[in-house]
Parts: C-alpha cells; structure tokens; sequence
C-alpha cells in the first residue's frame, strides 16, 4: 500500500518538524528534544563553534543499528504484490 506508506511518513515528518518548533518556544518540554531528529543536528550550534553534540550523535548511531536491523527482520516476512 504505497500511498498508506507515504501518507504516514509525511505526517512523521511534519508531526517531528512541529515538535521541534514547539521545543523551541516552550523551555518547559526541554526533554522532547529527544524525540524530533530536527533537534539532533541544529546548524546554529555548528555554526557558532558548539559542534556536534556527543549524546546526540551516539543517539542516532543507536537508531539507525535498531531500525535497520527491525527493517530486515520485517523484510523477510513481507510478501511484495508489484
């Protein structure tokens, strides 16, 4: 169902822009930032010598071993009709 696919990854994608934005303007939910990868690399803290945040980055490492290895575990049960 490729239009459920990219209707739903399109929502994630704005419903973690949002987040962000929220982030930004209430100090209060500080703790979100976890959750939107918008907050992971801010090109103002690279821009103005804070780098790349350690936390961050070991993060993201720790997602994308998770999700790939979630990713062939359902590929190898998924029976594709093109």
């Amino acid at each position: 169902k490729p239009k459920k696919a990219a209707s739903l990854a399109a929502g994630i994608l704005l419903l973690t822009f949002v987040l962000s934005v929220v982030v930004d303007l209430n100090e209060s939910i500080e703790f979100l930032k976890y959750v939107t990868p918008f907050k992971y690399f801010e090109a103002k803290n690279m821009m103005y010598g804070g780098g790349l945040d350690t936390g961050f980055v070991l993060l993201s490492i720790v997602l994308f071993a998770a999700l790939t290895a979630v990713t062939f575990v359902f590929y190898k049960r998924k029976d594709l009709n093109i």
